[in-house]
């Protein structure tokens, strides 16, 4: 069977006559728009078929042999799911053969393997890490047991894929912001970070906004809680900016999968915009913070964090363009989003694998003995007067130093 677009269909074993030929694809060639046009999304696709007694009645000669021999290799062209045609679980199930079991077992077992990591960190963190530390360690190692569990359920359902991608998207960007928590919390808190840092260290000449050379103009600032500030706000935007865009996706989804499937390339300026600012504000703070915490490996875990938004982001754009391309079969009821689809939620699978155990290695390193930075010692001198009872005249003066850290 030959699965061609109504556009371009081959002909194979037809008479040589021009007149014929003509007529016969012509026919083709309309019944298969007509046909192209009427099949939905919903339905697995058939077949269109050529009505060989008019094709034989183009021959001179038509003949018992002829209409049988046509009959046989009678012209047949599938018609597929559109390209991002997603079908219903019956359908997908359906559908499904060993391959597809084996990917499915292989993924829970993945799934199983990264809650085991995430319970055994999680432990030694709860026994040994500072309590400031405890909640927001916590919570940034839950990115992946969390988007493990949501690839899985996009392999097993094909219509929960936006639904995975969004909360990818939110658990990570929640995960950021408390990374620049934990960053803080390292450093005994937002006053002891700001007494602790050396002059002129907030540097906006980090990647990805201002890298050098570009804007090698910008100059430096002393740290002040104002700039601390807005390094918060740059990066608690990430969870409010892409929380409020996946939401109108998915109200778009809800309504009409077409709707969503046309505006969604509108959305990603807001969602490129939001992370290139987030990552801006944590790479700033991250500046700021190399030579306070060079012991307690803020960079890997920066690294394994950023990397889920890396994988998912550029993984997913890779694959739609497969997809756009038409490299990828169509076998109804498995449209080539399904394929793309699932190949992306599979390697996401074994990626989580790999980041949660890097994770572990990480957050399982014992912090060294002085978690947290010492503010330097304030030590305030007044002078005040000396009560000397000399008939209630007072006379002379002491220092008196007070310990403004007590």
């Amino acid at each position: 069977m030959t699965t061609t677009s109504p556009a371009a269909l081959v002909m194979h074993n037809v008479s040589d006559d021009l007149e014929y030929y003509a007529d016969l694809t012509t026919m083709v060639q309309r019944d298969a728009t007509v046909e192209f046009e009427t099949v939905s999304s919903a339905s697995p696709g058939h077949l269109l078929s050529v009505d060989y007694p008019f094709a034989i009645s183009k021959q001179s000669t038509p003949t018992t042999t002829a209409v049988i021999d046509y009959a046989v290799r009678n012209v047949s062209v599938a018609l597929c799911h559109q390209p991002t045609g997603i079908p219903s679980v019956d359908e997908y199930f359906t559908a499904i053969n060993l391959t597809g079991v084996t990917i499915f077992t292989v993924g829970a077992v993945i799934v199983a393997m990264i809650l085991y990591l995430y319970v055994d960190t999680l432990r030694c963190i709860i026994k040994n890490a500072p309590p400031m530390v405890k909640t927001h360690s916590a919570f940034i190692l839950s990115v992946y047991p969390v988007v493990a569990v949501a690839t899985y359920c996009a392999i097993l359902v094909p219509r929960a894929h936006l639904l995975a991608e969004a909360m990818t998207q939110g658990m990570f960007m929640a995960s950021m912001y408390q990374l620049f928590c934990l960053f803080m919390a390292y450093c005994g808190g937002e006053a002891n970070l700001i007494a602790s840092v050396k002059p002129q260290s907030l540097d906006m000449q980090v990647p990805p906004c201002c890298c050098w050379p570009c804007c090698c103009f910008l100059p430096k600032f002393t740290l002040t809680k104002k700039h601390l500030r807005h390094l918060r706000m740059l990066v608690l935007q990430l969870p409010v900016v892409q929380g409020f865009v996946y939401m109108v996706l998915l109200v778009m989804w809800a309504e009409e999968e077409s709707l969503y499937q046309v505006n969604y390339m509108y959305m990603q300026p807001f969602i490129v915009i939001s992370i290139i600012c987030g990552m801006w504000g944590i790479s700033m703070t991250m500046r700021v913070l190399g030579d306070i915490l060079k012991d307690h490996g803020i960079q890997g875990k920066f690294v394994v964090l950023q990397l889920v938004l890396v994988l998912a982001k550029l993984q997913g754009l890779a694959f739609r363009g497969v997809v756009w391309a038409g490299w990828l079969p169509c076998k109804p009821p498995i449209s080539p989003t399904v394929y793309a689809n699932l190949i992306y939620n599979s390697t996401m699978l074994w990626e989580m694998l790999v980041l949660a155990a890097l994770a572990r290695k990480l957050y399982k390193k014992p912090l060294p003995d002085q978690c947290f930075v010492d503010p330097p010692k304030i030590t305030c001198c007044v002078d005040m007067p000396s009560n000397q009872e000399n008939n209630n005249i007072i006379a002379g003066t002491y220092n008196q130093c007070f310990d403004m850290n007590a």
